[in-house]
């Protein structure tokens, strides 16, 4: 799933176009500092220097999250009704490279037992039906919403204050504008979306970083 502004009220829009637009402008003088220096960096370092970016940010929408001033879609303990769905989407690649730097050995776990099959019809990362990366979770997950049917059951709900001016989809777009501009910018050779559903998305992933490491 691709976060775009159709997310936001247009009067955000803007806002967070311009916060993109200046993160990216220092992001380009410290990494043109690094790719330009006498010893160029293999492919791998680049990208980590790039999801070392991420990463930050993404410790910043957790603490937010955890302190309720913003609000997110939250499952119910046992419920987790989408991640069983055969739900077909495009997963982009940096949110799953992302994701998977986070939860190397978990996901390293999953692929090598067999569980991220890009034919399974419900998510490899669920463990007795429970998410076993929900806190790192890709943006892809962390952005759905109560669904009507999860909500009948009781399965669906808003964490965080309901009174909050601000939604998780805005401080999103803000780390997924910037990763998707590094991403295009510098790792040029990647491609925009790494699969079509959550599995393939990882399995791609585990691959590409095997490969990469050996460059």
């Amino acid at each position: 799933m691709k976060i775009t502004s159709r997310m936001l009220p247009f009067e955000v829009v803007r806002e967070v176009k311009d916060t993109v637009k200046a993160q990216v402008a220092l992001d380009r003088q410290d990494l043109n500092f690094l790719y330009n220096s006498s010893q160029k960096p293999a492919h791998i370092d680049k990208l980590s220097a790039i999801l070392e970016y991420g990463a930050t940010d993404r410790e910043l929408i957790n603490q937010a999250i955890a302190e309720g001033t913003i609000l997110q879609g939250q499952c119910y303990k046992n419920c987790h009704h989408c991640c069983n769905m055969s739900t077909r989407y495009d997963v982009e690649a940096f949110d799953v490279l992302l994701s998977y730097s986070f939860n190397l050995e978990m996901v390293k776990a999953a692929y090598r037992s067999g569980q991220l099959l890009a034919d399974k019809e419900w998510c490899g990362m669920l463990e007795g039906g429970l998410c076993t990366i929900n806190y790192y979770k890709p943006y892809t997950c962390l952005l759905t919403s109560p669904s009507p049917k999860g909500a009948e059951k009781g399965g669906c709900c808003f964490k965080g204050d309901k009174n909050a001016k601000t939604s998780v989809h805005k401080p999103t777009m803000v780390v997924t504008g910037r990763m998707r501009m590094l991403f295009k910018e510098y790792l040029p050779q990647l491609p925009e979306f790494a699969g079509r559903n959550m599995n393939q998305a990882f399995n791609w992933a585990v691959h590409h970083m095997k490969v990469a490491a050996k460059i």
